[in-house]
């Protein structure tokens, strides 16, 4: 009878050891997926970074450019009516447009690096 109640808890204590393994290998392959899924996650945030400069630089480049033809619409109106551009009021409309358009254009590139960091924060998460 000691016989059978020593095999039983040998193999009791066999089982939950067999248990134990089985779960910690689980446990193992669920990190390494996690692992994975957060690799990927970082190098989506990080292209996520990249397009949002890339769009930045896009849409900066557009803001000067609008601000150029604003500028040379301003000029030609300014000089149809026969008013010298090279001082005065006009010049002073002239450099205020330059001005608030580069403005323009820096908040636009200030925005895009602010999204990028917000993404590579992400990613790092």
């Amino acid at each position: 009878m000691c016989d059978l109640g020593l095999a039983l808890t040998l193999g009791s204590t066999l089982l939950g050891a067999a248990g134990q393994v089985q779960q910690a290998k689980a446990t193992a392959e669920a990190n390494k997926y996690n692992a994975q899924v957060a690799e990927m996650n970082a190098q989506i945030a990080d292209k996520q970074a990249k397009d949002a400069i890339e769009r930045g630089k896009q849409e900066e480049q557009q803001k000067r450019l609008q601000t150029a033809q604003l500028e040379g619409r301003q000029r030609a109106a300014i000089a149809a009516n026969g008013v010298d551009l090279s001082f005065g009021s006009p010049l002073d409309t002239i450099v205020d447009t330059a001005k608030m358009g580069e403005i323009d254009a820096l908040n636009v590139r200030t925005n895009a690096y602010r999204e990028a960091y917000g993404y590579k924060v992400q990613g790092t998460n």
